[in-house]
């Protein structure tokens, strides 16, 4: 189905409006604070105003429900590949892993099947672990782990 666009940008008033792929976008989602960075799109692209780069959804079209399945696959995506590294760097499995993060396996089975979204806390947790071999070692180090939270909590 083809899609025509006749609309002006309600936040600037300009015409100069387009179709734009959502990919390497950031886009808002529940607690993430920095936004999702979207990884895949399966060619999924949205109206923007090219001015303002404000983006339009359409019911009809159903683009919010896309985004958001976008920026869901995006996080079972970067969650899996984050997992992957930390496990095979640290030479362990699922239930140490989340014995360290205080999560059990079938949660984390969860997020990376996609069946269920982490917050953005626990996302970050798992970023960094993957980014940083000192991190994981930092949460199995003696004494206060408030200097790690902090760092997760930005």
């Amino acid at each position: 189905m083809k899609r025509t666009i006749r609309e002006l940008c309600s936040k600037c008033g300009s015409k100069n409006i387009g179709f734009n792929s959502i990919l390497w976008q950031r886009f808002a989602f529940k607690d993430y604070k920095q936004g999702v960075l979207i990884t895949k799109s399966n060619d999924l692209s949205l109206v923007q105003c090219n001015d303002c780069k404000e983006h339009f959804f359409n019911r009809k079209y159903k683009d919010a429900q896309r985004l958001d399945e976008a920026i869901k696959q995006s996080i079972k995506d970067q969650w899996t590949k984050y997992l992957k590294k930390i496990l095979e760097r640290q030479g362990i499995n699922q239930k140490e892993l989340g014995d360290s993060i205080s999560m059990t396996p079938e949660q984390i089975s969860r997020v990376k099947s996609g069946k269920e979204i982490p917050s953005h806390k626990t996302f970050l947790l798992i970023k960094i672990l993957a980014s940083s071999p000192e991190a994981f070692r930092a949460i199995h180090a003696p004494g206060d782990i408030n200097e790690f939270e902090q760092l997760v909590d930005g």
